[in-house]
């Protein structure tokens, strides 16, 4: 599969460059359109065969017991268990380019954009943010479908499947820090540390749209 994979970055590689050699070979985009898509499903095969692996007495161990587990399904459905039992109190954030530690460049500068709209603008319809923009849709995502914002009357909040809701637990936990910071100096790592740590395990892509909503919030704390 390693060969597989290197052969179709190589086809990438090559797309990226193919102006240089379509001027003098008309055949040459379409050639490389069929290789690319060939390779691809070389690759995607590979992929389906390693997600539905099937092996016996495959251990995989928590909380120092031994567990078996035989294929791709049961592997994911344990370590789902995992991630429920030890973050029990995290967000749902449905935007898998924010919902990560390490974002893009691209995600990271519409981010930026959110934060500073937070931070500078009036409480308006999503701070003013353009309709469906990456940042428009970071704040909707984090803030509104989490129940910080009540921008949309007949948005769906987020739950998890135990039908509970971190939104307060945060609120309070800024609360707390702000409460803290009135009469003595803190640092606000503190604050950082514990919203990464079990039970919240909040993402450091989303942590700083949470952290300019509170801040606004509590303009007098800054």
């Amino acid at each position: 599969w390693m060969k597989a994979v290197k052969e179709y970055i190589a086809i990438l590689n090559l797309e990226s460059t193919k102006d240089q050699y379509t001027a003098n070979d008309p055949y040459f985009e379409k050639e490389l359109a069929y290789c690319k898509n060939e390779q691809y499903q070389v690759v995607n095969k590979c992929i389906r065969e390693w997600k539905n692996f099937q092996i016996s007495e495959f251990e995989v161990y928590s909380d120092s017991k031994k567990m078996n587990v035989n294929s791709y399904k049961e592997l994911c459905e344990l370590a789902s268990v995992i991630c429920r039992k030890y973050y029990s109190k995290t967000l749902i954030v449905n935007n898998e380019l924010i919902n990560k530690n390490i974002i893009s460049g691209s995600m990271r500068n519409a981010r930026n954009k959110a934060v500073e709209a937070i931070l500078n603008c009036e409480k308006s319809n999503y701070y003013g943010l353009q309709l469906l923009s990456p940042e428009y849709l970071i704040v909707r995502s984090v803030l509104a479908k989490n129940g910080f914002l009540s921008e949309d009357a007949d948005i769906e909040i987020n739950h998890l499947e135990n039908g509970y809701s971190a939104t307060n637990d945060i609120s309070a936990i800024f609360n707390e820090f702000f409460k803290k910071a009135n009469n003595s100096f803190v640092e606000i790592s503190e604050l950082y540390n514990e919203l990464k740590a079990a039970p919240y395990g909040l993402r450091d892509g989303y942590l700083p749209v949470i952290f300019a909503y509170m801040m606004q919030m509590h303009p007098s704390n800054l």
